[in-house]
Parts: C-alpha cells; sequence; structure tokens
C-alpha cells in the first residue's frame, strides 16, 4: 500500500467517524448491538468449553487405549459453587456471581484437561522408558532392579518381572513395572526439597555478610537484592520457606500417586483372574468347573 493511499484512507475512516458521532442517537440500534454482542461472548464462551470438554476427554480416551489407567473418571459436574464474600481465594473482588461462576467452570476444565493430559503423558513416557530397559543384558536389568528394591526398601511383593517383550507380560507385571518407573522419580522430588532450604541459608548467609550488592546506592537499609525486588531478611525466610513447602508437597503428591498405583494392584489382579475364569467357562470341558470352584 502506497503512503498516499494509506493516508486517503485515513482520511475516509476519519470522516465516517465524524458522521457516526452526528447521528442521533437510536436506542433500538444500540439494543440490537449490545444484545448481538452479549450473544456472541455467550457463544464463544460456550464453544471454549466444548473444546476444553473435548481435550480432557481426548486425553482420557487415549489413555486407556494406550493401556493405561486414568486415576479417575473424567468430572462432568462441576459441582457446587460457593460465592460467599471470601470464600474464593482466586476472586479479584469486582466479579458477580455469573462471571464467578464462568470463570469457576474455566478453571475446572482447564484442570481435567492438564490433568489427564499429564496422565498420558506420563503412560508415553512409561513406555519409552520399556524400551530402553531392555536394551540392557536380561541380568544387568534384573540388577538394577533388586538393587533399587534394597535402596529403598520397597515391598518385594512390588518388584515386576522383566520380559524381554513388554506386550508378553501380564498386566499386573507391567503395572509394577510402572510403579518402579514412577518411584524412580521419587528421589528428584526429595533432593529439591533439600535444595531448596540450602538456597534459603545461602541467601540468609549473603544477606548477613551484606555481599549483595553492597555499593549499590539505592539499596535500602537492611534489605538484599532477590527476585527483582529489595527483600527484608524475613520477606527472604518466608520466600525460602514457600519454596521448600512448595517442593514438599509436589513430593507428597507424587507418593500419593504412587499410593494410587500400588493400590490398583489387587484391582488388576482381580480383572485378570476374571478374564481368566472367562476363557476357561467358554472353552472348559463339558460338565467341568473353572478352578477354584467346588
Amino acid at each position: 500500500m502506497t503512503q498516499e493511499r494509506s493516508q486517503r484512507l485515513r482520511t475516509l475512516s476519519r470522516s465516517a467517524d465524524r458522521i457516526e458521532r452526528s447521528r442521533p442517537l437510536n436506542l433500538t440500534e444500540l439494543d440490537e448491538r449490545l444484545s448481538s454482542n452479549i450473544v456472541s461472548k455467550s457463544e464463544r464462551y460456550q464453544e471454549e468449553i466444548r473444546k476444553m470438554q473435548a481435550y480432557a476427554e481426548e486425553n482420557h480416551t487415549a489413555l486407556i487405549q494406550l493401556g493405561g489407567r486414568p486415576t479417575r473418571p473424567i468430572q462432568w459436574d462441576v459441582g457446587p459453587r460457593n460465592f460467599e464474600e471470601g470464600t474464593d481465594d482466586c476472586s479479584s473482588g469486582e466479579e458477580d456471581d455469573e462471571q464467578r461462576e464462568s470463570r469457576l467452570i474455566v478453571d475446572h476444565w482447564a484442570h481435567e484437561g492438564s490433568k489427564f493430559a499429564q496422565e498420558l503423558h506420563d503412560w508415553q513416557a512409561f513406555r519409552g522408558f520399556q524400551r530402553r530397559v531392555r536394551t540392557k543384558p536380561i541380568p544387568l536389568r534384573e540388577r538394577r532392579v533388586d538393587d533399587y528394591w534394597n535402596e529403598r526398601g520397597i515391598r518385594e511383593a512390588l518388584k515386576p518381572q522383566l520380559l524381554n517383550d513388554p506386550e508378553q507380560q501380564s498386566k499386573v507385571d507391567e503395572w509394577k513395572e510402572y510403579y518402579w518407573f514412577q518411584h524412580r522419580q521419587l528421589p528428584a522430588y526429595e533432593k529439591r526439597i533439600v535444595e531448596e532450604g540450602r538456597k534459603k541459608e545461602r541467601w540468609l548467609q549473603e544477606f548477613d555478610a551484606a555481599t549483595v550488592h553492597t555499593n549499590c546506592s539505592d539499596r535500602p537499609l537492611g534489605t538484599t537484592w532477590l527476585y527483582g525486588e529489595w527483600q527484608s531478611r524475613d520477606k527472604i525466610i518466608e520466600i525460602g520457606d514457600c519454596l521448600t513447602t512448595r517442593a514438599a508437597n509436589e513430593r507428597d503428591i507424587h507418593a500419593s500417586t504412587l499410593e494410587w498405583i500400588e493400590g490398583q494392584l489387587p484391582i488388576i489382579t482381580s480383572e485378570q483372574v476374571s478374564i481368566i475364569d472367562g476363557f476357561y467357562l467358554i472353552f472348559q470341558p463339558p460338565g467341568q468347573k473353572p478352578p477354584g470352584q467346588i
């Protein structure tokens, strides 16, 4: 576009704007425009919710199809919302009930989508882990399992049998191997807690020794530069404790995941027994009962 043409378009735009402002206010037209905007906004909101629901369902279904187990079904019901003042920590204080409800619904589906996306990602990573483990000779991979079990003090009943072909493993052993895969991440969570504690101590040592920004004329008395601000000693302690607590919470969440995985083993065992009994009922000789039945 040439400069002359661009200038002409701007002139025409300003002229049209002046004409528009000189027209008398048409309340009917204004009401139609407002209604149209409201409907359009509502439709966009509903479409966004449908996309988020589809994303959660897609990840949930894909996880099952790949042989994994979601930690729970999709929560289609958002559940009751409490709109009493001060009960919603995320509220800006300027929302009405309808706006807050809309935001909570969006937050709910954002959480559902990300939750099952993470579970699907974990299971896909586990499949890759299975392939890498089986590049090692059988004695070496068995020794790795034994060493880890002894080091961490894990119950012997949770130790998997690693066949060369993962497809030939029983569902129970596959799930035990998944437990191993997830448990191997626990030391990293524990290490981070220690590191965050050491980080706070290092900050305090630097603060007490006045080694940070000692030559800065803008430095307020009794502060040090941290996270883009001048922080007091008490604030440094607060930040350090917050980071350590966050790391501990993430470790606890992962520990809860391990408990859930372990708790699924009796369920998977029961499912496998039912499948075996079902096959036996189909192919058993006439008059013969399945194993365990008298």
